[in-house]
């Protein structure tokens, strides 16, 4: 069950939830948004993939064909 703790606006929100996710990836917000700065604008793509340290975020523009993705590893070193 999730529960909307505050609303920003009709698309953002803080909430509990209470499971149905899967193991979370941890990063410094300081490097997620110098990740996202590197993308031309639009709508992007967000998910995560397996890594030997826990989950790797990727990103990618939504209109990119090719299967490149941006990605940031839960340690400094990419492997």
């Amino acid at each position: 069950m999730t529960t909307i703790l505050h609303q920003y606006n009709d698309y953002m929100a803080i909430a509990e939830i209470g499971g149905g996710y899967d193991i979370p990836s941890r990063v410094e917000k300081s490097k997620l948004l110098k990740l996202l700065d590197e993308l031309p604008s639009g709508d992007i793509y967000v998910s995560m993939v397996p890594h030997q340290d826990g989950k790797c975020i990727i990103v990618k523009p939504c209109n990119l064909t090719e299967p490149s993705w941006w990605l940031l590893c839960p340690k400094e070193e990419v492997k």
